[in-house]
C-alpha cells in the first residue's frame, strides 16, 4: 500500500517515509489524518478482479467512463483519490480492505519465495 503525506504531499511506502510520519508513525497519522492511502491502477485491477467485474460494469457502479478504468489500471493516469472511497461506499470497506490485504499478503509470498530462489541459487553455485 502506498500513502500520501498531506502536508508535504510526498508519496511513500510502509518502508520510506516522509519526515511527518517518522515523527508519528502510520497508524497514528491516518488516524489523525495527516496521511491517506494511496490506490494505484494494480490496486484498482485487483479489485475488480475480485470483484468479478468487467471494466464496463465497474465503470457503471462508480459512475464513470469505461475509458477511465482503463486508463487507471493501465496506470496512463493517476487513480483519482475519491474513487477509493467511491468503492468502500458501493462495495463495503471491510471488502475493499481485505481484497487489498490479500494482494499485500501475496506479494510478501513472492517475495519470501524469491529470497529462497535466490539461496538456493547461491548455495549450488558456491
Amino acid at each position: 500500500m502506498k500513502y500520501r503525506c498531506c502536508i508535504c504531499n510526498k508519496e511513500f511506502s510502509q518502508q520510506e517515509k516522509c519526515p511527518h510520519v517518522k515523527e508519528f508513525g502510520i497508524a497514528k497519522c491516518l488516524e489523525h489524518n495527516i496521511i491517506e492511502e494511496v490506490m494505484d491502477g494494480k490496486d484498482l485491477f485487483k479489485i475488480r478482479k475480485k470483484l468479478g467485474l468487467t471494466q464496463s460494469q465497474l465503470a457503471k457502479e462508480i459512475g464513470v467512463s469505461c475509458s477511465a478504468i482503463s486508463r487507471w489500471e493501465n496506470q496512463e493516469r493517476c487513480v483519482k483519490n475519491w474513487v477509493k472511497k467511491t468503492l468502500e461506499a458501493v462495495f463495503g470497506k471491510k471488502t475493499i480492505k481485505r481484497i487489498l490485504k490479500e494482494g499485500e499478503d501475496d506479494s510478501r509470498k513472492d517475495n519470501g519465495k524469491q529470497d529462497e530462489t535466490i539461496q538456493t541459487v547461491s548455495s549450488e553455485v558456491q
